[in-house]
């Protein structure tokens, strides 16, 4: 079962935003266009429905609806966020200057804590759970 049909990117430069698509690139919006300056990684949390990015040079991770209205900061003065992923009530995160992998609670709650050190400049994180994972019963399933 499908319950958004979307996908998100960010764009960075002059003018940075998160936009939106539908799958088969339709419908094209820009959701967040103010007060960013470097969004980079994205994530969706599919639970509450928000899309929580990290933005590098405010060193912060925020998060909205996924149409972009009830924007909240989540983190501030972090350090240097570059990749974040949800699973349950945890952001998980890379710093790519200090080359640190970092737990943060999505509520802003408690004191970010260190998971891993001496990653080198670690571009992405990703958290893989079942309950993320479609199950098919389709002609997709055939494929796999």
């Amino acid at each position: 079962m499908f319950l958004y049909r979307y996908m998100f990117w960010t764009q960075l430069g002059l003018q940075p935003r998160i936009e939106r698509a539908s799958m088969n690139g339709t419908n094209r919006v820009t959701i967040v266009s103010t007060k960013m300056l470097w969004p980079t990684g994205l994530s969706i949390d599919y639970l509450m429905a928000r899309l929580y990015w990290c933005d590098t040079k405010k060193r912060t991770v925020e998060s909205c609806r996924l149409d972009g209205t009830n924007r909240t900061v989540v983190w501030r003065n972090l350090d240097y966020p570059y990749s974040i992923d949800i699973q349950g009530s945890s952001i998980y995160m890379t710093s790519r200057r200090s080359g640190k992998l970092y737990k943060l609670n999505k509520f802003g709650r408690g004191v970010p804590k260190v998971l891993f050190k001496g990653l080198g400049r670690p571009v992405s994180v990703k958290v893989h759970q079942e309950q993320r994972q479609k199950r098919s019963t389709g002609w997709f399933k055939f494929f796999f």
